[in-house]
């Protein structure tokens, strides 16, 4: 659980907080790029929503596969929990 307090966790989480709907990771990303702040890099985003999943401090939900899409994409949200240790900083 010591992860949580990461500058790239809180970051993700603030994004979404802000975006108030879900969002492709790619999209964090893009957010992160367009405002002031730390940059979430693309190979390092994928492992730490998975770990705040863990945690319940985000939720995801599988997206229909598109024609094209090797793999299905997931879309992200922030929850309660992710929302209380966002504002406890």
């Amino acid at each position: 659980m010591q992860e949580k307090e990461s500058p790239t966790r809180l970051r993700i989480l603030s994004i979404l907080d802000a975006a108030q709907q879900e969002m492709f990771g790619r999209d964090i990303i893009k957010a992160s790029e367009q405002s002031p702040g730390l940059r979430l890099q693309l190979g390092v985003i994928y492992v730490d929503l998975n770990r705040m999943e863990e945690d319940r401090l985000v939720s995801s939900r599988e997206m229909p596969l598109e024609p094209g899409l090797s793999l299905p994409r997931r879309k992200y949200s922030i929850t309660s929990a992710g929302r209380f240790e966002l504002h406890r900083k």
